[in-house]
């Protein structure tokens, strides 16, 4: 995720660069700023803040209705249906920039109406995990998702994440008896909570029986003490550490 970031920033400066190196020979005219637009347009860009700052420090004026109208006919070659095709297959979002677009829309839509059939919602709902979220917008694959979300999100399944601590996936909590699912959930977390707790009153006892055991011994030196005395501190911390998380687990009961 971080490589991704700092890609993206990479690129942003990129971009950014490349419109101010070209940009050094712009001229503000309608002519430059229509054509301009048209060229950034085709390449899925919008500097026109950039581009305005630079002539507004020249002193010149920079129509933005002329720059965005040049854009627009740009993007006409940018979002077109095979763009929409890739965005779909590469699982993101479709560009605003490209709404009005009907071939780009059309691109979309038929990818992901193809790519996402009815196998691959009982694939992706067996895991509840939608291997590409454009899909739950097609009402098919949505469908047939849910359907087998609401097999597969059962009392005992749910009853079974709470026993591990295991969250809740929300297309589990999406369904019509997601309060029946909800109880049985939250008894399975009751009974992790308790086991939880037992384990460490078990412990808590280990803990107290070995204090008593080093406060009984009677140092023969100096050195000896010292050595006592760091034991009983160390085992005197992890008594008070193991209560108070104890006493945490119970307030959950």
């Amino acid at each position: 995720m971080q490589l991704k970031s700092l890609f993206l920033s990479f690129l942003l400066i990129l971009l950014t660069a490349c419109a101010t190196n070209s940009s050094k020979n712009f001229g503000c005219d309608f002519n430059s700023v229509y054509l301009k637009g048209v060229a950034d347009g085709e390449e899925g860009l919008n500097f026109s803040k950039s581009l305005e700052e630079m002539c507004t420090h020249q002193d010149k004026n920079f129509n933005k209705e002329t720059y965005l109208n040049g854009q627009k006919v740009g993007l006409q070659n940018f979002c077109t249906f095979k763009r929409g095709q890739q965005r779909a297959l590469m699982k993101l979002d479709p560009e605003s920039m490209c709404s009005v677009y009907i071939n780009y829309n059309e691109g979309f839509d038929l990818t992901v109406k193809n790519h996402c059939s009815k196998e691959l919602a009982e694939r992706d709902a067996e895991s509840l995990t939608p291997s590409n979220l454009n899909c739950l917008e097609d009402n098919g694959y949505k469908k047939h998702f849910y359907k087998v979300v609401s097999r597969v999100c059962n009392k005992k399944m749910v009853y079974q994440q709470g026993s591990k601590n295991t969250p809740l996936s929300d297309y589990c909590l999406n369904l019509d008896n997601k309060n029946e699912l909800e109880i049985s959930y939250n008894l399975g977390l009751q009974n992790y909570y308790k086991l939880e707790a037992m384990h460490l009153e078990k412990k808590a006892q280990k803990l107290s029986s070995k204090l008593k055991v080093l406060k009984r011994i009677v140092p023969k030196d100096e050195s000896q003490k010292t050595s006592i005395n760091k034991r009983i501190d160390k085992l005197s911390k992890d008594f008070l550490e193991t209560k108070h998380t104890l006493e945490q687990k119970k307030s959950k009961l």
